[in-house]
Formats: structure tokens, C-alpha cells, sequence
């Protein structure tokens, strides 16, 4: 491999082209695949091609493309001329690119379809297919994008507020694949499933992991229920990443058609996942063990559990990634004594540079920790920790409220509704002024219903107040519960 692509990510996707060009890299939506030397040469080209169009190092490359290999190329691509890539989900309306890219102050935008404005922001907008189209002779290729220098910039889903860039380091980035590959290990045989868009990095690193290892990765999308279905069916799929929200779609897509037995490992992330949930994944992939994880864009992962760790640690997500800590600390940042509940400190190369454009959030939420000296970063999660190491994560800050006077958190009302037989899954929206706990279910039962089958596992206090059953939840691009469209659905169903 070339020396100057070492323990970049670039590097990641070269090193085995050069090791292994023939292999499969990606198995793509409608039947074609590409191999790992092809899709290194493909690179090259769409980095000639961001260099004709003036795009520089440091210049900002924002993409809204679905899960297909022009959405993998882009990102290598940009990394290959030395400017940052910013994936967003294919469902991005005009608006929110509008906005992002002014953001960003966007060099390039690359889209599938044209936005119906023209940009203010100055940013040059082309489809896929312009793109590969500009002439590339005679252009300079500049060197990639490696060190304390950004890769990526990582917008958050914005579910409680306006969205904003995580500045991802290369360094960084090559840290976090590295780490969570020693505890996952991931194999040159495996075909790995990537249902999440690359804009969310659970997606994205997905890539990441198998191209360090020499897996495939089979392209697909959450939101397409059939192709997926059929696409689970067709490939012998080996791993497959699920948020919780996406298990449950699994489970009901496959419950039907039987089991999976090559998948050898599921993974999760993004919220809890609840025991009924667990259920449902072993269920559909009996020898499949199952992996829970948790982590948050602003340093990628934080704890990594060992396989089937529920059977014996029921609730935990596992220790700190290889190479990094965690700590539990109060209200004025002091750390806890083992076992008492506090806020989840992440410290390590893993934690990211902060926030673009934001400067005094950045402040308030990264750091460098005063007995290591390496940067932290406060998650604004909660949880607490056994003598042996494991994190038990609790719920966000935001997700802790009283129910007439009595403490509770999202988490515990969630925990107790998905073990119902009779619900596939569930968001729960907190009380209000104007409102009180409500729950939006899928489930097989009348509202009243599951209200009472509840009414056993919850002391009066913690009930709900309303129950909206809906024939699927709305999720965000990333494959999580969208609060807000739940408060909608909430708001249509009130008489």
C-alpha cells in the first residue's frame, strides 16, 4: 500500500484492493457486484472528476444519493482529493440541504435528482450522472485526507433540535475502525448487511469495518421492505447491524418465511434493546449471537458487549472499546462510586473535534480529561457501571421525567410495552402541560386493550394516559423512532 494512504481511511479501502482485488466489496441493489480492485479504480476516477469540478482540501462535499455504490464512491473520492465528506440520507428535503450546505458552506453537492431552488449559498449542484461526465484530462489528484485533518462531517438526525455537523477527524475515524473491529471482528468471508444510510455513521462504518477486513457488503435499504426481504433471502447475509426500531421490522418480514442460519452475528445500537426485542432477533437468526453496543456520533462507539451478554448481565452494553475509557460522573463532573447512576463520559482517540460552526456548544460538551490528558466527551446519557467494567445505560438526560410525582425514564415504560405479546414496538412520548404519558404502538390489540394487558406490569403512576396503535412507526432516515411525527400521529387520533 501506498505510504502515504497508511492508517487513513482511504487506506482502509486500498490496503485490501492491493491484498485482495478480486474479492467482493459490495454487493449492490439490483444484482451486480463490484470487487474490491474495481472499486479502488473507481475511485480514482470520481476523485478526477471532484478535482475537474474545483473541489480542493478542506472543501466540503455534501451527498444526497441512496444506498448504492455512487454514494460509496463519493465519500472515498472526496477523501482521495483531500476534502470532507457530508453524506445525508436520500429522504433530506430541499430545505434541510439548502440548509446544511449553507451550514458547511458546501464546495460540491451531489445529488440523485436536481432540488426544485437554485442555491444561494454559492455551492455547485450536480446530479451522479453530470458528474461522471465532466471532463477529467490533465487534472491534478490531491493528496488524501489523513491525521487530525476532518474526513467527515456527521449531521445528527436534529430529533430535539436543529441538526449539526460533527467534525470527524481521519485520524479519529481510522482509531474507532480499528478498535471496534478487535472487538467485533469482522471476516474476509463475511457478507454484512447495510441497511442504514451512509449519512448515519452506524451505516457508514459498516463500510468501514468490512473494507478493513475484507468483508462484502451488501447494499440494501430499510425502507424497502420487499427488496430487503429479498435481498436477506437471496445472499447468504453473515452480519447484520440493527437498531432496535429495525429489528422489529426484521422479525415481523422474516418470522413468517423462517429462520436465517448463515447470519453469525446481529449487532445493535442507537437505543435500548429490550428483551422482547433479543427475543425476536434469536427467533429469526438462530445462530446468530447477539451483539449490544452503545455509542454516539460525537466519538462513534463507547462500549462494545461480549456476544450474548443478556443471558448473565441482563441490561448491560458492554465494556469501553480497546484503547479507551469511560466514566460515571455527577452534576458537577465529579466521578460516582461503582453502581450509582451518572452522566457517561466517553475518553479516548475515539471522541471527535466537536461541533462545525458551534464553537460554544463544542465547548460544553468535549474536553481533555484531567487524568489522561486524551479528549472526553460529556454524551449527556445516563448510566452506571459494575465493578467489572460494564455499562448499563439508563436513558438521556432529556428521557428521565416524573409521571404524577413518581420518577420514571422512556426506557423503563418502553422496556415494559414491547414485553407485551401483543406489540411489535413502541415510542413513548413524555407528558406536557398539555398532555399527559402517551405511547404510539404497532400492535395486534385494540388501544384499550393494550392499556390493560399494561395496567399489570406498571404501577398507576407510570400508566399512560393514551395509546395510539398505528400499522408502523414513523422512523427517521437512520432507522430510529421520529418522535415528532409520533406527536403528530398522537395530535390526529385526539377527539
Amino acid at each position: 500500500m501506498n505510504t502515504t494512504l497508511a492508517s487513513t481511511p482511504l487506506g482502509l479501502l486500498h490496503d485490501t484492493a492491493a491484498k485482495s482485488p478480486t474479492s467482493i466489496a459490495l454487493h449492490a441493489p439490483g444484482g451486480h457486484t463490484v470487487e474490491y480492485g474495481d472499486l479502488a479504480g473507481l475511485v480514482a476516477e470520481t476523485a478526477a472528476a471532484l478535482a475537474a469540478t474545483g473541489v480542493c482540501p478542506g472543501d466540503r462535499v455534501v451527498t444526497r444519493l441512496p444506498n448504492d455504490v455512487p454514494a460509496v464512491l463519493l465519500i472515498f473520492a472526496a477523501w482521495t482529493v483531500g476534502a470532507i465528506a457530508v453524506p445525508l440520507p436520500p429522504s433530506t428535503t430541499d430545505s434541510q440541504l439548502h440548509s446544511v450546505a449553507a451550514d458547511c458552506t458546501a464546495a460540491l453537492i451531489v445529488v440523485q435528482s436536481l432540488p426544485s431552488d437554485e442555491f444561494s449559498s454559492g455551492s455547485t449542484v450536480l446530479t451522479w450522472s453530470d458528474l461522471i461526465a465532466v471532463e477529467t484530462l490533465e487534472q491534478t489528484v490531491h493528496r488524501p485526507v489523513a491525521g487530525a485533518e476532518p474526513a467527515l462531517l456527521m449531521y445528527t438526525s436534529g430529533s430535539t433540535s436543529k441538526p449539526k455537523g460533527v467534525i470527524c477527524p481521519a485520524a479519529a475515524v481510522v482509531f474507532a475502525v480499528d478498535s471496534i473491529g478487535q472487538r467485533l471482528e469482522y471476516r474476509a468471508s463475511d457478507q454484512v448487511l447495510l441497511m442504514s444510510p451512509l449519512s448515519f455513521d452506524y451505516g457508514l462504518y459498516q463500510i468501514l469495518l468490512s473494507f478493513s477486513a475484507g468483508a462484502s457488503v451488501v447494499l440494501a435499504d430499510a425502507a424497502d421492505a420487499l427488496g430487503l426481504l429479498k435481498t436477506i433471502r437471496s445472499l447468504p447475509v453473515t452480519v447484520v447491524p440493527a437498531v432496535p426500531a429495525v429489528a422489529g421490522m426484521l422479525h415481523t418480514l422474516l418470522s413468517r418465511g423462517g429462520s436465517i442460519e448463515t447470519v453469525r452475528m446481529v449487532t445493535s445500537t442507537g437505543a435500548d434493546l429490550p428483551p422482547s426485542r433479543i427475543a425476536q432477533l434469536r427467533g429469526v437468526f438462530p445462530n446468530a449471537a447477539i451483539i449490544a453496543m452503545y455509542g454516539i456520533t460525537e466519538c462513534k462507539r463507547v462500549t462494545i458487549a461480549e456476544p450474548d451478554i443478556d443471558r448473565h448481565r441482563p441490561g448491560s452494553v458492554g465494556r469501553a472499546i480497546p484503547g479507551t475509557k469511560g466514566s460515571i460522573v455527577d452534576d458537577d463532573g465529579q466521578e460516582v462510586e461503582t453502581g450509582n447512576e451518572g452522566q457517561i463520559v466517553a475518553i479516548g482517540p475515539h471522541v471527535m473535534s466537536g461541533y462545525w460552526n458551534a464553537e460554544h456548544l463544542s465547548a460544553e460538551r468535549f474536553g481533555t480529561d484531567a487524568a489522561t490528558g486524551e479528549r472526553c466527551l460529556f454524551t449527556g446519557d445516563y448510566g452506571r457501571v459494575d465493578p467489572d467494567g460494564h455499562l448499563y445505560f439508563t436513558g438521556r438526560r432529556d428521557d428521565i421525567f416524573k409521571s404524577n410525582g413518581v420518577r420514571t425514564s422512556v426506557s423503563e415504560i418502553s422496556a415494559a410495552v414491547e414485553s407485551l405479546d401483543c406489540v411489535q414496538s413502541v415510542i413513548v412520548l413524555k407528558p406536557t402541560e398539555e398532555r399527559g404519558l402517551a405511547i404510539v404502538v404497532t400492535a395486534t390489540a385494540s388501544e384499550p386493550a393494550v392499556l390493560t394487558a399494561l395496567s399489570a406490569l406498571l404501577e398507576p403512576a407510570k400508566m399512560p394516559t393514551r395509546c395510539v396503535v398505528l400499522e408502523e412507526l414513523p422512523l427517521t432516515a437512520n432507522g430510529k423512532v421520529d418522535t415528532r411525527r409520533a406527536v403528530l400521529a398522537l395530535t390526529k387520533e385526539t377527539p
